[in-house]
């Protein structure tokens, strides 16, 4: 409402009231929906302010154009929220609650639940499930050269495979992940085929430190504890805590700073368009994750016509 010849218009609005009913759910395929119910808004006062060349003209005729204009803003603004919820809406209903992290990991956002809103905040139940797409011939080849290097002389191979979904605890200021899996190590002399050294199983005790930087969950990893357990054999249990303490340094001097390394990248959380998280942060309490931050909604409308 504005003219670069004639000068500017400002509207002043006052006595604004809002209330209507945000209906959070969950679909069928586990995606957010959002509805508003119940829409009513009131605005008691509106003043027009002209500047610029010939204000004062356009000022004497100002107050009869604020009855109208506010009639009509009465009348217009809950269709407006309304279509604008209906665009939020179909941004979050359509937000990718699966995601591919890598080559080798999809990661699954759904909600398990409809979202409880409290006083204070909004509980979110969520899958938050991991999928990884093995590739047993790249680990190989790094545990291979980790074994040629700190162990034998002759190629060797180690295979790591879990055998359970790892143990999530969640204790106030820690975060764990036991990990039950089997461990079977092979060497290959030349001209012979594959021979097992030696299989057993393990459980590794992992701590997880979390942070949220941007739209990404930063996560690393550090071994607390690695322990073997031999399958019917002769060995001595002395035996078993060497071969135990081999493994637990390559782990810790060899794979976790890798997979720390590949982790910094972020996991990207669900990040619906023009919606973006401000000032996040997370929390690990006993027996779920407190993630505290604010939205920030940066509509299309608002970018064309103001910018940034």
């Amino acid at each position: 409402m504005s003219s670069r010849a004639e000068g500017r218009a400002a509207l002043f609005l006052a006595e604004i009231f809002f209330s209507g009913l945000i209906n959070l759910s969950r679909s069928d395929t586990g995606h957010p929906t959002m509805k508003l119910e119940d829409c009513y808004v009131r605005v008691g006062h509106a003043h027009i302010s002209f500047s610029g060349e010939f204000s004062v003209l356009y000022n004497s005729f100002a107050e009869p154009m604020e009855k109208p204009i506010l009639k009509n803003l009465n009348k217009k603004l809950c269709p407006i929220i309304m279509d604008r919820f209906e665009d939020i809406n179909a941004n979050i209903s359509s937000l990718e609650v699966v995601t591919k992290f890598g080559e080798d990991i999809l990661l699954d956002y759904s909600l398990l639940e409809p979202p409880e809103i409290t006083q204070s905040s909004i509980d979110l139940n969520l899958k938050l499930s991991k999928h990884l797409i093995q590739n047993p011939q790249g680990i190989g080849s790094l545990f291979s050269q980790i074994a040629e290097l700190y162990i034998m002389s002759q190629p060797l191979m180690m295979r790591v495979l879990t055998t359970e979904p790892p143990v999530v605890s969640l204790e106030p200021n820690n975060f764990t992940l036991n990990i039950p899996g089997s461990v079977v190590m092979l060497t290959k002399p030349k001209n012979a085929t594959e021979e097992a050294i030696v299989s057993m199983d393990f459980v590794a005790s992992t701590s997880v430190g979390l942070a949220i930087l941007g739209q990404k969950l930063i996560c690393s990893l550090s071994l607390n504890r690695f322990r073997l357990s031999g399958p019917e054999s002769n060995r001595s249990s002395i035996e078993v805590l060497r071969f135990e303490n081999i493994l637990s340094s390559i782990l810790h001097f060899g794979v976790f700073p890798l997979a720390n390394a590949r982790l910094q990248q972020g996991f990207p959380l669900p990040n619906p368009h023009q919606i973006s998280l401000v000032k996040s942060d997370i929390e690990v309490h006993k027996g779920f994750l407190l993630v505290s931050t604010d939205l920030r909604y940066d509509p299309l409308w608002k970018k064309q016509h103001f910018g940034g």
